[in-house]
């Protein structure tokens, strides 16, 4: 019996403990949570980068607005210009962050302080690849981050994969479609190939019949085909190393970069 008691005295002391030790963490964060909004309260600059750290990106850019309009004249709200582009970023929202980016850097001197225009222009230059903008991205990262990490070049010589639009151009020249295959655009190289081969054939039938007005127009339409198709190869490799170069700056960013993120 004597054993008994003792274990549930035991365990009961245990339960007591546990009730006092999660009362006193209750306490202790509600005070915490209270002196938060006391000073939110009493400096309201700082709701909008809370509300940022704690991912309500839309609350924190209202905020921001409201300040915005009801101090124009505050210096403060400067530093809002960075909290806004990163607001967008991590909305995906790359058009209005890339706003954002353009109004910090259209007036560096005056406005904003070195560490915001540092930090901005991390950002910018994420949201410009983003939007393939990748030499604006470049001029941007060159002025404010290449003494810390050279902007990298993706050209034919380091990057293998890119595609060369001279050789397409040429490709295409000498067999209409061939330079779309060189790009990796095999049904239009395909359909390229066949409609000027139809169009020559035409046109050439038609002269051999003396058919010459015939055949004048079939080599019209067909040398808009021609220089349409060589036209087409190089937009086709361009795209193709737009997306390539996309890629590697994505993946130089996360190898090295992605530590200012978090």
């Amino acid at each position: 019996m004597k054993r008994i008691l003792y274990k549930y005295c035991k365990r009961l002391n245990c339960f007591t403990y546990i009730l006092i030790h999660c009362f006193i963490i209750s306490i202790t964060t509600l005070q915490c949570v209270a002196q938060e909004k006391d000073s939110v309260k009493n400096n309201p600059f700082k709701f909008p980068i809370l509300l940022f750290r704690n991912g309500e990106y839309h609350r924190s850019i209202s905020e921001i607005m409201k300040l915005q309009y009801q101090y124009p004249l505050e210096s403060k709200k400067y530093s809002f210009d960075l909290y806004l582009l990163k607001n967008y970023y991590y909305l995906s929202d790359f058009n209005n962050a890339a706003k954002s980016g353009q109004r910090i850097f259209s007036d560096i001197e005056t406005k904003y302080k070195s560490q915001i225009l540092h930090e901005s222009a991390l950002f910018y230059t994420k949201t410009l690849l983003d939007l393939n903008k990748i030499e604006l991205a470049e001029k941007v990262w060159k002025t404010h981050w290449n003494q810390y990490n050279p902007f990298p070049q993706a050209n034919l010589e380091n990057y293998p994969e890119l595609l060369d639009p001279v050789k397409a151009d040429l490709y295409s020249s000498f067999l209409p479609g061939s330079g779309l295959f060189y790009s990796g655009e095999y049904q239009k190289g395909i359909v390229s190939f066949f409609v000027n081969a139809i169009f020559i054939t035409g046109a050439y039938s038609y002269m051999k019949q003396n058919d010459y007005g015939i055949a004048g127009v079939l080599m019209f339409f067909e040398l808009g085909w021609y220089f349409g198709g060589k036209t087409a190869s190089i937009e086709a490799v361009e795209k193709h190393n737009t997306s390539i170069k996309k890629q590697y700056y994505n993946r130089w960013f996360s190898d090295n970069l992605n530590a200012h993120f978090e």
